[in-house]
Parts: structure tokens; sequence; C-alpha cells
């Protein structure tokens, strides 16, 4: 008995692809070269492949670590802040986020019947309108629901505020709580 679903930024893909391209887009936004982008991401899949892989969070949080501090020297090892570095592995191996990372939101898309608008910003580095906005039409057409209509918004970041450059920096100095466009899109 839904009567409509709006999608504001919805991936169309797995948490696991999500996060891989938020990674590299928010590592160019930032001025990183290809090639160093390339070995975050390869390194945040083999975390991924670990997280996937291994069940029991002890062994899963060694070898995490393992291969976080892997290429360090002493030195940088000792540099590196040991709460911090805890808390970023205890939130990888967390219910949700290994939830997150295998979910495949296509099934569900599928069974959709009511009207539905998925909105993306161009400037959204975090779930990119390129990478989801497609897999959420095929979805769509897929189940054979007619009514949808798929958008991406020029402009718009993230939090669909009006944006230079889709830095997530940006969200907390931009003072527009979302833009007027995708308002009157939404009503």
């Amino acid at each position: 008995s839904i009567a409509f679903v709006i999608l504001l930024a919805g991936p169309g893909v797995t948490g696991e692809k999500v996060v891989l391209a938020q990674l590299a887009a928010l590592a160019r936004q930032a001025g990183m070269d290809e090639k160093t982008i390339a070995d975050k991401v390869a390194l945040q899949q083999s975390l991924f492949d670990v997280i996937k892989r291994e069940a029991n969070n002890d062994l899963a949080i060694r070898e995490i670590r393992k291969r976080l501090m892997k290429g360090l020297t002493e030195e940088e090892k000792k540099e590196v802040p040991e709460a911090a570095l805890q808390a970023q592995i205890q939130a990888l191996v967390s219910p949700w986020y290994r939830w997150f990372l295998t979910y495949d939101p296509l099934p569900a898309l599928t069974k959709v019947r009511c009207p539905v608008l998925a909105l993306n910003g161009d400037k959204d580095l975090q779930v990119s309108a390129e990478q989801n906005l497609p897999a959420i039409e095929k979805a769509l057409q897929t189940g054979g629901n007619p009514r949808y209509e798929i958008r991406k918004l020029a402009g718009v970041n993230h939090l669909f505020q009006t944006s230079e450059s889709g830095a997530v920096s940006e969200y907390g100095v931009i003072e527009e709580t979302i833009s007027p466009q995708v308002l009157t899109l939404i009503s």
C-alpha cells in the first residue's frame, strides 16, 4: 500500500561498489594522482575481501590491521593513532557494515510497483549518479515498473545542496539546506 518511492542519492549497486567509487571520486577531488588512487582502491578492495571472507571478527581484525600497516616504516607505524585505527577497523567489521557491503538493492527494486522518483546530483561524490541511476533504472525496467522518473540534477551535491565542487568539506558551509529545484521535483 505504498503510494510512491523517492530515492535521494539511493544506491543502485552494492555498498562495496558504492564505497570503492566514492573513495576514488573523493581522492580525485582532493587532487590525488591516478596511481595513488588505484593503490587506495586496491587496498580498500583487499579489506573488503577480508570482511566478506572472514566471519570471525578477531581473525578479520588481525588481517585488516596487518594489511593497513603493510608497507609502513616502523616510524610511520608509531605515528598511527591506535584509538583511531581500532575505531576504523571496528566499524569495518560491524554487523551493519558487513551487511552494507554485500547488500544488492536490485532484487528489491525489481519488486517495486508504485511510482518511483530517483534523484542524484551530478556533483555527488559519495553516491555517483553515473554508477547508480542506470542500475536503478534497469532494475525498475526489469521488474516491469513503467512508472518511474530518473533524474541527474546539475550542480547538486550528495545532500542536494547547490554546490561548487561536491566536496564533503562544502556541506557545512553551504547555507542552502536543500536545492529549491529538488523540492520542486519532489512535490
